[in-house]
């Protein structure tokens, strides 16, 4: 068996080469044969060979692959009014970056990241543009099923 601290960073170095090689939008085009060749490679670069070593790291990140969450539905306000999109870059994402960071060191699935971020992008949409001038008022519900991410969503908003 080989050193834990090593098969910890072939299943990292892994799983972020992945998501880099199709783009986080993209993670459905993974497979069962791209994370093997990327597990081999990763391995050979840290000198191991232990094929039992191999495959539990291939077991291990097709289960993280294969956890996604859907977008889910919303009710749209009348006077909804989209405006994230044109004020996307004047938006310092300096909480949201560092809440995503967390997420992924924590093991949550990449295809559960990259939803949430869609989620709270959809969400955040939904909630009146803080700078419209004059008195305004915008309320929402959260509604889910347990272990669907309802709570994840509260920190992904504080930007």
């Amino acid at each position: 068996m080989t050193d834990i601290v090593k098969l910890n960073q072939i299943e990292d170095l892994s799983e972020k080469f992945l998501v880099a090689k199709v783009g986080e939008k993209e993670l459905d085009q993974i497979d069962s044969e791209m994370i093997l060749e990327t597990v081999k490679m990763m391995a050979y670069s840290l000198s191991v060979t232990d094929e039992n070593d191999i495959n539990l790291i291939v077991t291990k990140l097709e289960e993280r692959f294969d956890i996604s969450m859907t977008l889910g539905s919303y009710f749209e306000a009348q006077d909804y009014i989209p405006w994230l999109e044109d004020n996307r870059g004047d938006i310092d994402w300096f909480f949201w970056n560092r809440y995503k960071r967390h997420l992924s060191h924590s093991n949550f699935p990449p295809k559960v990241v990259t939803q949430l971020d869609l989620v709270t992008d959809k969400i955040l949409d939904h909630l009146e543009n803080p700078k419209k001038e004059g008195d305004w008022s915008r309320k929402g519900l959260v509604v889910g099923h347990v272990q669907s991410g309802k709570t994840a969503n509260y920190p992904s908003l504080s930007d």
